[in-house]
């Protein structure tokens, strides 16, 4: 019984050590965002969206029957579309 406990508490502490380091090196995980919210950050109709999905313009994440949109993938196509002011010709 003794050998069990001890054996169970250097599992633990192998557990906890393991956590510390998933934790120190955890990797980021994507923001998934509903198509309706995805919409609204964009400033665009629902129904435009899913054009610009059945079209292949921005890349979105299938999540058993949802449509999930990552904030990077968002931000891409908003960076895709960027129209850079010209210094030359501002007032």
């Amino acid at each position: 019984m003794a050998d069990l406990k001890k054996d169970m508490t250097v599992f633990i502490r192998k557990i906890e050590k393991r956590g510390k380091k998933m934790k120190e090196n955890e990797i980021q995980k994507p923001m998934l965002i509903k198509e309706q919210r995805a919409s609204e950050i964009l400033g665009l109709s629902y129904a435009y969206l899913k054009i610009l999905r059945r079209k292949g313009l921005i890349s979105w994440v299938s999540v058993g029957s949802s449509i999930r949109y990552r904030m990077s993938d968002l931000q891409r196509y908003v960076e895709r579309n960027l129209i850079k002011a010209d210094a030359e010709n501002s007032l």
